[in-house]
């Protein structure tokens, strides 16, 4: 019988949040976007709060604050 996994929602995180934690990255909001494979305008608008990350991006921006360290080990940075 195989396993089954609990799906968990990504978070829903406010736009200071999502400043917060590109800056913690020391990222421009250009590099922050290609690593969420999203646009740079994007971005910007959700740090404004303008719309909030959805699908993979909230995934990763979730790893982000997490575990940043986790964007270098798996290939997403330098």
């Amino acid at each position: 019988m195989a396993a089954t996994a609990k799906v968990i929602p990504p978070i829903e995180y406010t736009a200071e949040e999502i400043r917060e934690i590109r800056d913690n990255l020391d990222m421009t909001q250009e590099r922050f976007a290609f690593i969420l494979g999203v646009s740079r305008k994007t971005v910007e608008a959700w740090e404004y709060g303008k719309g909030t990350p959805s699908g993979p991006a909230a995934r990763l921006l979730a790893i982000a604050d997490i575990d940043p360290a986790a964007l270098k080990r798996y290939g997403f940075a330098e």
